[in-house]
């Protein structure tokens, strides 16, 4: 049996990695054709051998078509969802389209998102397109009805209209204020723009696609006006499903908790533990979890299944004595008290996971429980080992492609650590001293039993963490060592009663939020004091495969109960390995790398519309540009382009220039210089936007440099010069009004990179005026090997007098997929079409790297999105 298990979820793990699945089907169709075929020669055979062997070859031929049969399974239904994904050619249409709201609503930046079950959709008529926003709904007319239906993810903004009537308050979208139409299982007739399933590829980051297809995902996009209900149709007189029904209740629940705890400061906790809607934690508090290895607290996981689990039995075996004591006549026909309290258990675990959210976790907990309970039911005896086995295949049935997340491996890992080898060790008998007292004994006992699971599970996770990209909090076991019993013992409980109360007298009667508001304090306090230690841990370069393997076995020779001389060995190996990851970067070093060959690498990282370039020489590296910060939780600089860094080697940048005050030029610099340390800042309209690159980098805005044309340096061997733009004092304006979008745009940082005869070319978001000034000024001296684009290729820049005169060979275009500026624009694309210069848009190849030399020769253009290309993230 375990082996089948493991066959079969091999199998599906097998296609998680695939670049494509045009061919996959048919292989595996055919070898499972030929597995039969030998199955049937076998039956037939009168060979002695095989005659002696045949059970061994039915077993081989059985663990075979298991595989296949998971392979078959997984490529099947990701091929029947990529099938049903929105139309190419239906991308950034207004549709219209009539469905029902499927979850609750989320706040996410100034808009609320949610999940859209499409039941029909149909392309506006050329008049409804003309229409405003607002207008179109109420008289939109279809022109052709379109096949397609299935799960949407849609963003609200409220129309500044319904602010300007008093329907509500404000157009941001606020906690409070959700629409009373989002609630799931409304019918809502819409007008949409929607796209295909795109997010940001880099190396390191979130897989935002990924993500996006194993929760269903078939298309993305915004709502056009005002909320809509639909006119009664077929689907109205069907009953939702029991999710939907769930969501409703979820969304009721969440209403009231927020209208009776408006002087609560910690609602969003309660919301979390109580209802698994961990939207409305603030991202100081999430801050501080992630430094305390802590952020599993606050997401219902199997740490919280088995609280309650173990909750319900005690309610049950009290449930069963109190019926007995009320009727003794029901004695004899009532179940054992052992069956009762299972199935209690149960299914109360079962509705707790569902009830709050039903994630990864949970289902995998509600699983193994489920086996724990058969197994006690039955005569039949299920090992741990096959009840994670039979955890793991439920989990992959449901979701083929939840080993791309990382939670799926971390829940798994943490479970199996603990399962194998959390036992704690028996000490040996020894005599007891005179101050012991049975009470100091027990109580010594208590703690190593509880403590003793909390190192291992640090251990476990050491190496998954690392490998994900995750800081290692050091403090982890000794926070969770206090916060764990107090999560047991009274937030949990009191989260929960909070809920009921509130869900079951509609308000909160009992006051249970006030005690739970309270305790939640003392655990935002705890984890303030653990976070301004700041014991984070990270090797400051990606540890190679060999160290991985190493650590591993170290790690699992410090958790098998051995001898302790050989624990402490490996436990030196495992520190050595972590002070080897560190960065150590002496005199020596530094001479050997100055001694290399010069070259120059470039890496335009994929950050939707913005920009952020990667600039690496022999011994230095320099960021160009940081991205856009997309909202107070979401910015480039912490979601991509630290992951990036840490993957491609860099520990520190000798050098951060930001082009000029733009959003998403700007945004991210935050998150930069929060996560890696940064020598020196230059920044391009210093003078002009003071107050907004305050903003953007905080207290190191003081220590930044304006760009300055002329201003140059050299690092091994390679040449960085300004050409533009002349620096101002604070408090002078040239060239526009102060801090206007122009002045800023006319200021950006124009910088050339130089190694013999390559040459790269950095412009900024300057336009027509400024090209046109650089090409009188500079004429031959601006030609340029590599250029990026000026301003994402807007219309307004790119002009034939900088084209001709920097003459590239390849221009980068750094841009968002679909964005609704229409960048790069066709006009632009047509002069480098008429100029045959190639034009590689991120939107399209995700990271893009190149190398130059300095004899001027640039290798392959390396696009990771056809380097590291899964089937479910196809290229545009």
């Amino acid at each position: 049996m375990r082996l089948l298990l493991s066959a079969f979820c091999l199998g599906i793990l097998s296609v998680t990695w695939a670049s494509s699945l045009a061919h996959i089907v048919l292989w595996l169709l055919w070898l499972l054709g030929l597995q039969i075929l030998t199955a049937i020669l076998v039956v037939l055979s009168r060979s002695a051998f095989i005659g002696a062997h045949k059970s061994s070859i039915a077993y081989l031929l059985a663990v075979s078509a298991a595989f296949c049969g998971g392979a078959l399974f997984h490529a099947q239904t990701a091929d029947n969802q990529l099938s049903r994904q929105l139309a190419p050619s239906l991308e950034g249409i207004p549709l219209l389209i009539e469905g029902r709201v499927l979850n609750m609503p989320t706040v996410a930046g100034a808009a609320y998102r949610f999940q859209f079950d499409v039941s029909a959709a149909c392309l506006l008529s050329d008049a409804s397109k003309t229409k405003r926003p607002s207008e179109t709904v109420a008289s939109a007319d279809c022109s052709a009805h379109i096949p397609f239906a299935g799960k949407v993810l849609l963003s609200y903004y409220v129309p500044r209209g319904l602010v300007e009537k008093g329907s509500v308050s404000t157009h941001e979208a606020t906690p409070l204020e959700y629409p009373a139409k989002l609630k799931p299982g409304t019918f809502l007739q819409l007008v949409v723009k929607l796209n295909r399933p795109h997010g940001f590829s880099n190396p390191g980051g979130f897989d935002y696609e990924a993500f996006l297809f194993r929760n269903k995902i078939l298309a993305k996009g915004y709502v056009r006006g005002e909320l809509t209900a639909a006119l009664e149709s077929e689907m109205d007189k069907t009953w939702p499903s029991l999710s939907v029904l769930i969501e409703q209740r979820r969304f009721d629940i969440r209403k009231r908790l927020l209208e009776s705890s408006a002087n609560a400061k910690n609602t969003g906790i309660v919301l979390a533990l109580g209802l698994g809607d961990s939207s409305l934690v603030s991202q100081s508090l999430w801050n501080q979890l992630r430094a305390t290895g802590t952020t599993h607290l606050l997401v219902v996981s199997g740490l919280h299944v088995g609280m309650i689990a173990v909750f319900l039995v005690m309610v049950s075996r009290a449930l069963w004595r109190i019926c007995l004591v009320c009727l003794p006549a029901a004695a004899s026909r009532a179940p054992h008290c052992i069956k009762f309290c299972l199935w209690f258990s149960l299914l109360g675990t079962a509705g707790f996971a569902l009830f709050t959210g039903w994630s990864l976790p949970t289902q995998r907990a509600v699983a193994m429980l489920t086996v724990f309970a058969v197994s006690r039911l039955s005569s039949r005896r299920f090992g741990v080992i096959t009840g994670l086995l039979f955890a793991l295949t439920f989990v992959l049935v449901l979701s083929p492609l939840a080993a791309t997340g990382s939670g799926f491996w971390l829940s798994f890992v943490a479970v199996s650590v603990l399962v194998l080898f959390a036992a704690p060790p028996q000490r040996p008998p020894i005599e007891e001293s005179v101050n012991d007292t049975p009470l100091l004994s027990r109580f010594s006992a208590r703690t190593r039993q509880f403590a003793f699971p909390q190192i291992v599970v640090t251990l476990g996770l050491i190496l998954p963490l690392l490998v994900f990209g995750v800081r290692v909090s050091l403090l982890a076991p000794i926070i969770n060592l206090l916060a764990i019993p107090f999560l047991t013992l009274a937030l949990l409980p009191a989260s929960l009663l909070a809920v009921l109360d509130v869900a079951l007298l509609g308000q909160s009667a009992l006051g249970a939020i006030v005690i739970a508001d309270f305790l939640c304090d003392q655990l935002v306090r705890l984890l303030a004091v653990g976070a301004e230690l700041n014991l984070l841990w990270e090797p400051q370069v990606t540890p190679s495969i060999a160290s991985y393997l190493v650590a591993f076995v170290c790690l699992c020779a410090c958790l098998v109960p051995i001898g302790w001389r050989a624990r402490c060995v490996c436990g030196m190996w495992t520190v050595m390995l972590g002070l080897n990851n560190l960065d150590w970067r002496s005199e020596a070093q530094a001479g050997e790398c100055n001694q290399a060959q010069p070259s120059l690498r470039l890496d335009q990282l994929d950050v939707g519309q913005g920009l952020a370039l990667i600039i690496r020489t022999n011994c230095h590296a320099l960021l160009y540009d940081a991205g856009a910060s997309l909202s107070a939780e979401f910015e480039m600089g912490s979601a991509v382009i630290r992951p990036a860094l840490r993957v491609l080697g860099i520990n520190r940048l000798d050098r951060l220039v930001i082009s000029h005050a733009d959003n998403d030029h700007a945004g991210g610099a935050v998150g930069v210089l929060r996560s890696v340390a940064v020598a020196d800042i230059h920044v391009g309209g210093y003078a002009e936007n003071f107050s907004t690159f305050q903003g953007y980098l905080g207290a190191r805005a003081m220590d930044a440099r304006p760009c300055r044309r002329g201003d140059s340096w050299r690092w091994d061997g390679v040449v960085f010069s300004y050409l533009s733009p002349v620096s101002q004092a604070v408090g002078e304006s040239v060239g526009g009004r102060r801090g206007s979008q122009n002045s800023r745009n006319s200021h950006s940082c124009v910088l050339k990179v130089t190694l013999g005869e390559a040459a790269v070319l950095l412009t900024g978001d300057i336009e027509r005026a400024e090209e046109a000034s650089l090409a009188l000024r500079y004429q031959e001296q601006l030609r340029a090997t590599v250029m990026v684009a000026p301003h994402h290729g807007s219309k307004t820049s790119s002009s034939y007098a900088l084209l001709k005169r920097v003459d590239p060979e390849i221009v980068i275009v750094a841009a968002g997929y679909k964005n609704s500026f229409g960048h790069p624009h066709p006009e632009v694309l047509r002069r480098y079409e008429i100029l045959e210069t190639p034009v590689f848009n991120t939107a399209v190849t995700g990271m893009l790297s190149l190398r130059l030399d300095e004899r001027g020769v640039v290798s392959p253009p390396r696009a990771y999105r056809l380097t590291n290309r899964r089937y479910w993230r196809p290229i545009p």
